[in-house]
């Protein structure tokens, strides 16, 4: 969870590079586009193997191996989310922009969702079963099962 923290905090960054006036140039737009493509990096990657280490390996009894499926049912909801986030971060940006404060509304909100995700994270891996070990499936060596 670490690694999703500091993908959090590098996604707050990339906001920050798109909506502050000090940074409405050129090299702020390639900053900004450099840190999200760190922070996808960082936090993709971790959630997809960690619906990997919660997947069972072998085959389950009347489904079959799933762990390929679960990937994709996860891609599926991301996809979802997305859909929905953008069009929050749309409201978001015509709000300020009515307002008079520029389209900067869907950073603002991206910034806010990244602080309000890693508080959630820190709270559910301290008092939750997040990240607990005995809940991560082993891997099973073949001619052992």
């Amino acid at each position: 969870s670490h690694g999703t923290l500091v993908g959090f905090v590098v996604m707050i960054a990339c906001n920050a590079c798109f909506l502050l006036p000090y940074t409405a140039n050129m090299k702020g737009m390639f900053l900004g586009s450099g840190l999200l493509g760190l922070h996808m990096a960082l936090t993709h990657s971790i959630t997809i193997s960690m619906v990997a280490s919660y997947m069972p390996t072998g085959v389950v009894p009347g489904i079959g191996r799933i762990s390929g499926t679960a990937v994709s049912f996860t891609d599926l909801l991301l996809g979802f989310v997305l859909a929905a986030s953008n069009g929050v971060a749309g409201m978001l940006s015509d709000w300020t922009a009515s307002a008079g404060y520029g389209n900067v509304g869907c950073f603002l909100g991206g910034a806010t969702a990244c602080t309000v995700a890693g508080i959630l994270l820190i709270i559910l891996t301290k008092f939750g079963d997040l990240g607990k070990q005995e809940l991560i499936v082993g891997k099973v060596a073949k001619g052992k099962a």
